[in-house]
């Protein structure tokens, strides 16, 4: 047995383990502590068994002893705090106003959403009605992504950048709103249309991803208001699982359409290269850290770049990182994680201070939404916990300024959402 089978066995018994830990300790599978750990050590096992490369492994230890403590700290902590007898005990007059709000919020947001890809192809000079044709879809998909990179096209501009943020927040409401009420849920399915539209005419596929996670990020946020502690259900998870296929080979056949060629060897180079886009970041970090030696730190200038740039203390470059990893594919990748960032700003110590803060606050946010308290703020520290644990295998989610005015806008859609009532006992009263 090879060194990279042994450490990929490692690494999934301890998955194992610590989701029996968990259970023993009656933690919801959703909680910030087993969530970190699961999505970072299930990341690195893909990675590993699905990239084939000389790992030092250090860059990988790190990253799993990290989670690891962290879940033996906060895991333990959230068992002593939680209300084990919580329940979501709503008045329904209150509830269906509530969620009369919700859904209008949402057919709004929608609204203003759907304008960030039209406007971009009217900005741009094209006609809208090629949309619906399939070979004018696929020769100005490719013309578009060609442009992009080349800096030929319009990407930017205060209008676009401001539906942009209307996009990235309606995913996070829409799954919010599935997750929390009981009814009328289909409409929340409505705010990952402007993504799928984007990515059909821009080949964008960033966006499309944050869309999925903070779609998921919101659903979990809206079973924790509802249920107290969400429960592990099989039915759930394979949803989460087949929404992550539906989207893999979604975002494969979008690059598909940026070639524009469907023929076999064309869909195996892309399929390649598609591997490495999804799992690149587990050996790309893995070199980088290796060989990684303690500098001037940032400082929160490389993680919380899409703050200090509109703040005017850095410029803002295209493309993070210059230097690239490659595989024996062929295909090279710079795509380092936000870990990188981490670790350049506060250095591998404060790095992980920072990691252990962060998941503890989003430890006592789930605890106290959990009993229907605090759902602005603590809905607002769970969106920003959740969305960055699953995006971090690409970058920092303030990263771009879109989405940190979005995850506002996020606050503000909890803020409309609550309702008072006096003597009302265990409903959403308490901000």
């Amino acid at each position: 047995m090879d060194t990279r089978t042994s450490v990929a066995l490692l690494i999934l018994l301890v998955i194992l383990m610590t989701i029996f830990a968990n259970r023993k300790m009656g933690n919801s599978f959703f909680s910030p502590p087993i969530f970190f750990l699961i999505v970072v050590m299930g990341n690195i096992l893909i990675g590993i068994i699905t990239i084939d490369y000389q790992y030092e492994y250090s860059g990988i230890l790190y990253l799993s002893a990290c989670s690891l403590i962290i879940f033996f700290i906060n895991a333990p902590l959230l068992n002593i705090l939680r209300n084990r007898h919580t329940i979501f005990n709503v008045n329904k007059k209150i509830d269906n106003r509530v969620q009369h709000r919700s859904t209008i919020f949402i057919i709004l947001i929608f609204v203003l959403a759907m304008m960030s890809p039209l406007y971009s192809v009217i900005q741009n000079g094209f006609s809208i009605s090629s949309l619906f044709n399939f070979q004018e879809l696929l020769s100005y998909n490719a013309e578009v992504a060609k442009a992009r990179y080349t800096g030929q096209i319009e990407t930017k501009g205060f209008i676009s950048t401001l539906f942009l943020i209307f996009m990235y927040a309606a995913p996070m409401i829409g799954g919010t709103h599935l997750g929390l009420f009981k009814k009328r849920k289909s409409i929340a399915l409505i705010t990952l249309i402007p993504p799928i539209v984007t990515v059909l005419v821009s080949n964008t596929k960033a966006g499309m991803l944050a869309a999925v996670i903070t779609f998921i990020a919101g659903w979990i946020i809206g079973q924790t208001i509802r249920n107290g502690h969400p429960k592990f259900r099989v039915r759930s998870m394979l949803k989460i699982c087949v929404a992550f296929i539906i989207l893999g080979l979604f975002l494969f056949f979008a690059m598909l359409l940026r070639v524009g060629n469907f023929s076999s060897s064309t869909i195996s180079s892309i399929w390649q290269k598609f591997i490495v886009y999804a799992f690149g970041d587990v050996p790309a970090f893995d070199s980088w850290f290796s060989s990684y030696y303690s500098q001037t730190l940032g400082m929160g200038k490389n993680l919380f770049v899409g703050v200090y740039s509109f703040l005017g203390l850095t410029d803002r470059v295209q493309g993070l990182y210059t230097d690239f990893v490659y595989l024996p594919s062929g295909f090279g990748t710079n795509v380092y994680s936000a870990y990188r960032a981490m670790i350049m700003d506060f250095s591998t110590i404060g790095g992980f201070i920072f990691l252990l803060f962060f998941s503890t606050f989003a430890t006592l946010a789930f605890c106290r939404i959990s009993e229907k308290r605090g759902l602005v703020m603590n809905g607002f520290i769970l969106m920003n916990f959740y969305f960055f644990v699953m995006y971090s295998k690409f970058t920092s989610i303030w990263t771009y300024t879109s989405y940190i005015f979005a995850l506002f806008l996020y606050a503000l859609y909890l803020l409309l959402i609550k309702y008072q009532k006096n003597n009302l006992k265990g409903t959403l009263n308490d901000y």
